[in-house]
């Protein structure tokens, strides 16, 4: 993923600061890489990408989810940065189906294969509104500056999972199936609830 590399700002490529809050992450997936990459054990290392789906948890602070909780809870969606930032989103079925072919092809590596989407890329805000639209409309409101200044875009190069696996399912489709899951557990829970 991203907390792998470099960090960016603007079009300049810096490294990363190992004393920040967040780097713990990224530095322990570069010292698992060095690890691995020493061992002399053949090895494929998958980074995965902004994935998404049905049933992922809506608590678990990553922009999809995190938008459709606040369709369920507040009927709109509040953005606390600028909505600036661009990604490009995997559908998950794109990445377990990428995941399989890469551990059931038998490689012996060392490689790395980063999977998600590098398509569409869309801006945090224009993602918002999707959802907003695809959800039946709602009002998006977008509340300040960019929490996300050091990472503005967050597309992998996949060239190498398309070899194996293109992805299948658009952004678009993707969120729909997201909202009819969503929709069918809401009416069920309040199905049960009512009993």
């Amino acid at each position: 993923s991203s907390s792998r590399y470099c960090t960016r700002r603007n079009s300049e490529y810096r490294a990363p600061d190992p004393l920040a809050p967040g780097s713990a992450y990224g530095e322990a997936k570069r010292y698992c890489e060095l690890l691995c990459s020493t061992s002399g054990v053949p090895f494929t290392v998958a980074r995965l990408f902004a994935c998404f789906g049905p049933r992922q948890a809506l608590e678990s602070g990553f922009a999809i989810p995190d938008f459709f909780r606040q369709l369920l809870i507040n009927g709109r969606i509040e953005i606390a940065g600028d909505g600036e930032a661009r990604r490009a989103f995997g559908y998950i079925t794109d990445v377990v189906a990428a995941l399989l072919k890469l551990l059931l092809r038998g490689d012996s590596g060392p490689q790395v294969c980063n999977v998600g989407a590098d398509t569409p890329v869309v801006s945090i805000a224009e993602l918002a509104r999707l959802v907003a639209h695809i959800w039946g409309g709602a009002d998006v409101l977008i509340r300040g500056n960019s929490g996300d200044a050091l990472r503005p875009r967050y597309i992998p190069d996949i060239s190498k999972m398309k070899a194996l696996h293109p992805p299948q399912v658009g952004l678009e489709a993707g969120l729909r199936r997201v909202a009819e899951s969503l929709r069918a557990s809401h009416t069920m829970n309040s199905a049960v609830s009512r009993a």
